[in-house]
């Protein structure tokens, strides 16, 4: 239900790396979350925990001209999360989330799901 790689890069690198990717990707970013700061706002603990917001407006739009009920699950998180002492970048994989909201999504949905994973291979190289 979800992809993720571990990375021996620091987090800062992974970060930076993941950035410049998006940047030459057809990708955008809409939003960066740090889960990490928030919840040491309300003096909770979290390890490294940052949500990357982003859009292929391109492939939103074919889903989103299939069926708008699509945003609900748009723009797609990319995350970069820390665990059992590992960095890993990830997302949940939307195909067969898209694809139950209306089977007509699935090709497109497929291919948003294959260029994130190039997205997070470029990354971690």
């Amino acid at each position: 239900m979800y992809y993720s790689k571990s990375t021996e890069k620091s987090e800062d690198e992974l970060r930076t790396s993941l950035l410049k990717i998006l940047e030459k990707s057809t990708f955008a970013l809409q939003h960066e979350h740090n889960l990490q700061e928030k919840l040491e706002i309300k003096n909770l603990s979290l390890d490294t925990c940052k949500i990357f917001d982003v859009c292929n407006p391109f492939i939103a739009k074919e889903l989103l001209d299939i069926d708008t009920n699509a945003c609900v699950l748009l723009p797609c998180s990319l995350v970069i999360y820390k665990k059992e002492s590992k960095l890993y970048l990830g997302f949940i994989e939307l195909a067969k989330v898209l694809t139950m909201l209306n089977p007509k999504l699935e090709q497109s949905a497929k291919k948003l799901e294959n260029e994130l994973k190039q997205i997070v291979k470029n990354t971690l190289a």
